[in-house]
């Protein structure tokens, strides 16, 4: 089989499974349709963040204290981030675990 017919067969394939995929995922309209959507909150991940210029700053004690401090007040003080006000929602659930893996590593 030629190069071409190869390539032809695998665009194909690749446009076939995408079709095919979307159809099962959620779309905007789905979540900010309903207040009832299930709503969970998993942080902010900072495992691509890099200091700038840490003359004075201990790279340790940012990675290990201030980046998960940062996804703690977030759900400890549920009146400054409202989240089940801006995205209009009976309740939001919080899952931090992944991030905070992510974060230390």
């Amino acid at each position: 089989m030629k190069r071409t017919q190869k390539l032809k067969w695998l665009c194909a394939s690749l446009l076939l499974l995408s079709l095919s995929v979307t159809s099962y995922t959620q779309s905007l309209k789905d979540f900010f349709g309903s207040s009832e959507t299930a709503t969970v909150y998993l942080g902010i991940d900072f495992t691509k963040a890099r200091l700038i210029n840490p003359l004075t700053a201990n790279p340790s004690d940012i990675k290990n204290r201030i980046y998960r401090s940062i996804n703690d007040v977030v759900v400890a003080e549920p009146k400054k981030f409202d989240f089940t006000g801006t995205f209009n929602k009976a309740s939001v659930s919080n899952d931090l675990t992944a991030v905070h893996a992510g974060n230390e590593r």
